[in-house]
């Protein structure tokens, strides 16, 4: 059974050390969190917002991505 997590903030946080829950997430917002070189495999956002995170190196195999939003750290 999967967990479902909705309508949640999730801020500055670096899941590089701490992996983000397993999980199927809907309508969360994802600000300024560290994903560098995590697994996000085999979980389902729908319409999150990823704002200025970093992803780079991030495995998402098996991920599903719908209607989600992402802004660019600009450096």
């Amino acid at each position: 059974m999967t967990t479902f997590i909705s309508d949640e903030s999730f801020k500055g946080l670096d899941f590089s050390l701490q992996r983000l829950p397993k999980a199927d997430y809907e309508n969360c917002i994802f600000e300024s969190c560290n994903f560098s070189d995590d697994y996000l495999d085999n979980q389902n956002f729908m319409e999150c917002s990823f704002l200025e995170c970093n992803l780079s190196n991030t495995n998402v195999a098996n991920t599903q991505f719908k209607e989600v939003f992402l802004t660019i750290v600009k450096s």
